[in-house]
């Protein structure tokens, strides 16, 4: 789940990655967060994920960047 501080909408462009065996891999890409944006993606398995704002319309201000396991 990604959410921007409540008083703007300003990412236009975003990617999240995991790493894999050195190497960044993209499993999710999207536009605007706003107040709150859930992701849904399949299962991965990594100890790291990456948050990039590739384009926004001012000073990006994210408030919460939560990572959780579905249910099998």
């Amino acid at each position: 789940m990604l959410a921007e501080h409540r008083y703007g909408q300003r990412v236009e462009r975003y990617e999240l990655e995991y790493r894999e065996d050195g190497a960044w891999k993209p499993i999710c890409r999207g536009t605007v967060i706003g107040r709150k944006r859930i992701c849904k993606f399949p299962a991965v398995r990594s100890r790291y994920i990456r948050f990039t704002i590739l384009e926004s319309r001012w000073c990006p201000n994210i408030s919460a960047i939560e990572v959780y396991r579905g249910v099998d």
